[in-house]
């Protein structure tokens, strides 16, 4: 299963613990009364825009629910999704009864139904274009729905700047996992519009997280944490660009795709003498045969596995 490229650096794992350990058990859990602005302060928006989930699922469980109900008074109640992309998009809106077709991830949805976008997706890697981004999010009638579970590791991330994208129906679920060594904990953030968030608020458990993700994202959301996040999705992006230039250089008849958070993807062709049983056996690579694919998490044991295979002898030739 695919996690986080690194783990969160002792000195924080310690901190969540001994915040966990001086927290009342027998009690719901209480989020520091300032959790929400120091999320805010983060990707530069306001309290009101942000909503704390029991991960990246849960903010796209809701953003759906809500979607849908916002999208009926204009006669829009099913939504478009991305294919090829995440599995769990479907199992989310057949599980709520919600109805769906696929659009090619490459295309712009139609306007007749609600938009759901992964960007950076994976695994295709396509980045939805700024300008479709921002007209689809700044409707007002019709929501739009932006998966951005691979931003935080994107060459060009859009949270940063997603302030300028809540004016409208736009809503922006955030995994936690992928760059911060806490797939673990579970832990998501749904960024809108205060009235949006307001309403979606509504739909959720008011007791959503418990005691531990509290204190994971307290520790996450510190001055300490967040420095040390950087620091990890900065040793992320160096160790993929590693990766990809290794496996570029064992598979020459192989094509590596755009990289997606901590993941790579290579398309690789009839190769004869390369090393490609050899990679999958060094990374743990999961191959796709029929679309002669494979796919593997980025790490420091990854970049050293494939460092030592590229030595070990020249390139195969290629079929």
């Amino acid at each position: 299963m695919l996690s986080s490229a690194a783990d969160l650096p002792e000195f924080l794992r310690a901190e969540i613990l001994a915040t966990l350990a001086g927290a009342s058990w027998r009690r719901y859990p209480e989020p520091p009364a300032d959790l929400r602005a120091r999320i805010a302060a983060h990707y530069g928006v306001a309290a009101a825009n942000v909503l704390p989930t029991r991960g990246c699922r849960e903010a796209v469980e809701l953003a759906f629910a809500w979607a849908v109900r916002a999208g009926a008074p204009h006669g829009v109640t099913a939504v478009a999704l991305p294919r090829p992309s995440w599995f769990g998009f479907v199992d989310i809106a057949e599980r709520a009864g919600i109805a769906w077709s696929a659009y090619d991830v490459a295309a712009t949805p139609d306007v007749d139904r609600i938009p759901v976008l992964c960007t950076p997706n994976s695994p295709t890697g396509h980045v939805v274009d700024d300008a479709d981004l921002a007209r689809l999010c700044a409707n007002d009638a019709i929501p739009t729905v932006v998966d951005c579970t691979y931003d935080d590791l994107a060459d060009r991330p859009v949270l940063p700047g997603v302030r300028r994208l809540l004016t409208g129906r736009g809503v922006f679920c955030v995994s936690l996992a992928k760059s911060t060594g806490l797939a673990g904990a579970r832990l998501g953030v749904l960024l809108a519009a205060a009235d949006v968030v307001a309403e979606i608020e509504e739909l959720a458990d008011p007791f959503a997280l418990d005691a531990f993700q509290v204190a994971a994202l307290a520790t996450l959301f510190s001055d300490a944490g967040r420095r040390a996040w950087q620091d990890m999705i900065g040793r992320v992006r160096t160790a993929r660009a590693q990766c990809v230039d290794h496996v570029r250089a064992l598979l020459p008849c192989g094509i590596v795709g755009p990289a997606v958070g901590n993941v790579v993807y290579g398309r690789f062709g009839d190769c004869r003498g390369t090393h490609l049983a050899d990679i999958v056996e060094a990374t743990g690579a999961t191959v796709f045969p029929q679309e002669r694919v494979l796919r593997f998490s980025v790490g420091g044991t990854a970049v050293a596995a494939l460092a030592a295979l590229r030595q070990h002898g020249p390139r195969g030739e290629c079929g």
